[in-house]
């Protein structure tokens, strides 16, 4: 939608007003986006719930699955780890008591160890007899002094001199399940007892979902652990089943299969704990996981059908928060085209998109472009005429510097080379030479002010730094005004704070701001009154350079205007004073190219103190002879000079 709406009530006017004539056209417009936000959003909501809805199940079933699979293959790779780190333990326990010398003290420390690791005890038992010689005590000790023929038998068998042999799982008089440690040690057999408990202790703490669990099995396929407590205490054979005799195998990995303590379909994941022959696997059933499945479902069952309610209420709302500023919006440009452009659009952050406020505010910044344009208007006019005004005061300032000067050396060089030239005396020539010259001079440092001011301004001014000592710049400004001191009255003071210091920096432009605040404190300053030069090193390393005056002082107004190009303060205290009004702007240059500071302050009455700073990083170390400073009277004024 266009318009065109000016101050001229004519073509413009009618215009915009043959626009707004289809305004139910575009009233129906607003309905259809209405109606277009609704399905746009109903199908940006809907689109990804259906396409996630239509996901097969099997997909899902397959994930968690997968999953499962990963899950209980770590957890059985973990705990197989855990316990043969276990079993290594009994072994090596095994080993240090049965080979370690014997006695008070070390009984002790053995029994501590034995009973650690959950081990009754370790016995010496003869090999044909039974009899039992010897034990060492751990958690209980012996309560027979004969083992069981069938049981000794069995040990027999499994015995050997270079190794420790780990039994599997039997019952012992009470019907608890053990293990047993056996080495043969010639005619006798070292048998060591422990207790599972340890181990279902392990078997107890992997629990998830509803029936996932972990089963431990011994050599023979014997449960060690076993959700079924009665199973674990029987030391339930296990070894029918397939995937008991792949862990036996020392095989790992996940399978699935079916558990007579469940009655149901398992998956699981299994591992061997190889040093102990042990097998662990963690089963779940495969029904957990379909309900896994089927619960995902119902999930994105209630997403979708909460997605589709919550799409429709998005749907009028944006509706109504879109449309509404719409309709203010053209219900305010109806009246603009009507001519009156004082009309504007009520805002309402709260309730209008962001968009919306920027066309709205847009809209009420049209009635105020005509205002802002005249301001504008006035505003560069004014710009203009200042700058105008610059450069005129530009041109008369640097006209009547350069009149002045040529004017003498015209006149004077006339009067040497004119008709009457032979009447003038040796001394009157001596006196137009010097003020030939001195014009020269004085035109010279002006050409020189604008070259250095226009180069700086432009960036091209490039510093040619040495190495020299501050006082040198000090001293010889002081004598650079010696004259102009002197016909004044003024007394010129040069002070050092300590030792001048050597400094790294462009010698002539350093020399000419202190020439130029010096040059500015005699001329301005008070007649007959002091100028001083003052030098010090900061706490901080950096060189500051201070020219000050008992002058008339400048006026707090005036300060920012004197640090601009021709910019001069015209009072009767300096009335007949000449210049330019660029030694200020100069030596700020000029110390800020060397990454220094200069201000200027002042109080009406008292004087003015201009202050140079350079950085610590312009300071060179070198060994330098304090030169001692005295006054030395030069005419009226005194000026501060070395000895």
């Amino acid at each position: 939608m266009t318009w065109n709406a000016t101050t001229d009530h004519g073509g413009s006017v009618g215009t915009a007003a043959g626009v707004f004539e289809r305004l139910p056209y575009c009233g129906e417009v607003m309905i259809s986006i209405r109606r277009a936000l609704f399905l746009i959003c109903l199908l940006l909501i809907s689109g990804p719930l259906v396409l996630f809805w239509a996901w097969p199940q099997a997909r899902l079933h397959d994930h968690e699955t997968n999953e499962a699979r990963q899950y209980h293959l770590l957890i059985a790779r973990t705990v197989s780890r855990t316990l043969e780190r276990y079993h290594q333990d009994l072994v090596s326990a095994f080993n240090h008591v049965t080979t370690a010398p014997s006695g008070p003290a070390a009984a002790v420390t053995d029994s501590q160890m034995l009973r650690s690791l959950n081990i009754r005890h370790i016995a010496n038992i003869d090999a044909i007899s039974g009899n039992i010689s010897s034990v060492v005590e751990g958690t209980r000790s012996t309560l027979s002094q004969t083992m069981a023929a069938n049981e000794l038998a069995h040990l027999k068998t499994l015995a050997s001199e270079q190794t420790t042999m780990t039994s599997g799982a039997t019952l012992d008089a009470d019907g608890v399940p053990v293990l047993k440690l056996v080495r043969r040690s010639g005619p006798n057999l070292i048998v060591g007892t422990v207790d599972t408990t340890y181990i279902a202790e392990v078997g107890r703490q992997i629990r998830f979902g509803d029936q996932g669990h972990m089963v431990i099995v011994d050599a023979a396929g014997r449960a060690l652990a076993h959700p079924d407590t009665a199973w674990e205490k029987a030391a339930r054979d296990l070894s029918a089943l397939a995937i008991v005799k792949r862990m036996l195998a020392g095989e790992a990995g996940v399978t699935e299969f079916f558990s007579p303590a469940f009655n149901a379909d398992m998956i699981a994941g299994f591992a061997p704990v190889r040093s102990a022959g042990w097998g662990v696997m963690v089963p779940q059933p495969v029904a957990e996981l379909r309900r896994a499945t089927v619960l995902v479902q119902q999930r994105v069952f209630t997403i979708f059908a909460s997605g589709l309610l919550l799409a429709a209420l998005i749907a009028i709302r944006a509706g109504i928060i879109i449309t509404a500023p719409l309709n203010r919006l053209t219900a305010s440009a109806r009246k603009m085209a009507e001519g009156n452009l004082d009309v504007r659009v009520e805002l309402n952050p709260r309730r209008t998109p962001l968009e919306l406020m920027v066309l709205t505010q847009s809209f009420n910044n049209m009635a105020e472009r005509q205002a802002e344009l005249g301001r504008r208007s006035t505003e560069l006019r004014e710009r203009a005429e200042r700058a105008n005004s610059s450069k005129t005061e530009f041109v008369r300032t640097v006209t009547h510097e350069l009149r002045s000067p040529v004017n003498a050396i015209l006149g004077f060089s006339e009067l040497l080379t004119g008709r009457t030239a032979a009447k003038i005396t040796p001394d009157m020539r001596d006196s137009y030479l010097r003020d030939i010259n001195a014009g020269a001079r004085h035109m010279l440092s002006l050409v020189n002010d604008l070259l250095d001011l226009a180069k700086m301004e432009s960036g091209q001014y490039e510093l040619v730094e040495v190495d020299f000592w501050v006082d040198e710049i000090t001293r010889r400004a002081s004598r650079y005004v010696e004259t102009q001191a002197n016909e004044r009255g003024v007394e010129v003071t040069v002070t050092f704070d300590g030792e001048p210091p050597l400094i790294h920096g462009d010698e002539r432009a350093l020399f000419q701001a202190l020439l130029n605040l010096v040059s500015n404190a005699v001329r301005y300053g008070r007649q007959g009154g002091t100028v001083t030069i003052a030098t010090s090193v900061t706490a901080a390393g950096n060189v500051e350079i201070v020219v000050s005056d008992d002058g008339p002082g400048i006026a707090p107004e005036d300060l920012d205007r004197v640090m601009l190009p021709f910019q001069r303060i015209h009072s009767q205290t300096n009335a007949g004073v000449s210049g330019t009004g660029l030694g200020l702007p100069i030596v700020k240059r000029f110390i800020e190219l060397h990454g220094g500071t200069f201000n200027l302050s002042s109080v009406l009455g008292q004087g003015t103190r201009a202050r140079i700073v350079l950085p610590a990083t312009r300071v060179r170390d070198g060994d330098h002879e304090i030169e001692q400073v005295i006054p030395v009277a030069i005419g009226d004024g005194r000026i501060a000079r070395a000895a």
